[in-house]
């Protein structure tokens, strides 16, 4: 069982240990995930404000819609904080 759930090799640990080991960026890194969600999310921004909106990639905020921009980032609870 634990095997069938290894996968084949190399499994995602071994491939991570790896990169970890061997100072690599991996090839779907944390960065390469943000960048693949945001379609999504931006959607959703859409769908939420029934509008079509516009994204500036580099600066990562709706353009000229202040009301969708508000979607990009969640209010959190204090202390917790994210500083961009």
């Amino acid at each position: 069982m634990i095997d069938a759930f290894r996968g084949k090799p190399p499994n995602h640990a071994q491939v991570f240990i790896n990169n970890v080991r061997g100072h690599i960026k991996p090839f779907a890194d944390v960065e390469a995930g943000h960048h693949g969600s945001n379609p999504g999310h931006l959607m959703n921004i859409a769908w939420h404000v029934g509008r079509k909106i516009r994204w500036d990639a580099k600066k990562e905020q709706v353009i000229d819609d202040p009301e969708a921009n508000v979607l990009v980032t969640k209010q959190y609870r204090a202390p917790w904080t994210l500083d961009i």
